[in-house]
């Protein structure tokens, strides 16, 4: 399900190579701050600069292993305890998770179903959330990480993603206007920069 201020556009996932990280509380309140202040999609400060490798995120390594072993369970533990004791967001302790093997099945079934049918964009209620940095590159934010994951390892040769905000200083580089219609403006730039906007709804 999209809506009408939703910015969606088609790229490849290999494009993604870092995750936005609030590494503290008071990263988080910042963050926090930015949301409430208008308009919601243009972000000021240094959060671009906060990132993090993707391919080094617990859940990229934990969608590599499921990939690697199916369903061998066993092999797929063994594998995450590798991991397991590396700090923060690199640590994968999903296979200590009671509910470790229905959680496994859920993601074969998700990875089956990109592997057959590609990125379908009426598959899910969201989409891969990304930002813009102030220098154009794209960072993974919330929302679909498992998807992204997989799509990288797979590896698909496009998915949807939503541009949830973009940093101030691409904003005003292209031109922008805080007064208006933020969303179309950031479309417009976008389609300047080379990406595929896709209409929502």
């Amino acid at each position: 399900m999209t809506r009408s201020e939703d910015i969606l556009i088609r790229i490849d996932p290999g494009t993604i190579e870092s995750c936005f990280v609030r590494r503290d509380r008071l990263a988080k309140l910042r963050f926090l701050a930015n949301r409430a202040l208008p308009p919601r999609q243009v972000h000021v400060g240094g959060w671009d600069q906060r990132v993090f490798p993707i391919d080094r995120h617990r859940t990229y390594r934990l969608m590599a292993a499921v990939v690697q072993h199916g369903e061998d369970l066993d092999a797929l533990r063994k594998t995450l305890e590798r991991t397991a004791h590396l700090p923060g967001i690199q640590g994968t302790r999903h296979h200590l998770k009671p509910d470790f093997e229905a959680y496994i099945a859920e993601c074969l079934a998700l990875a089956r179903r990109l592997r057959e049918e590609g990125y379908r964009l009426d598959a899910a209620t969201d989409h891969i959330g990304v930002a813009i940095g102030r220098d154009g590159s794209l960072i993974k934010v919330a929302q679909g990480h498992h998807r992204l994951a997989l799509a990288r390892v797979l590896p698909l040769a496009s998915v949807v993603a939503n541009v949830q905000f973009v940093h101030k200083r691409w904003f005003r580089e292209h031109g922008g206007k805080i007064r208006g219609d933020v969303p179309a403006q950031i479309r417009a730039m976008l389609r300047e920069d080379g990406f595929e906007v896709l209409q929502p709804g």
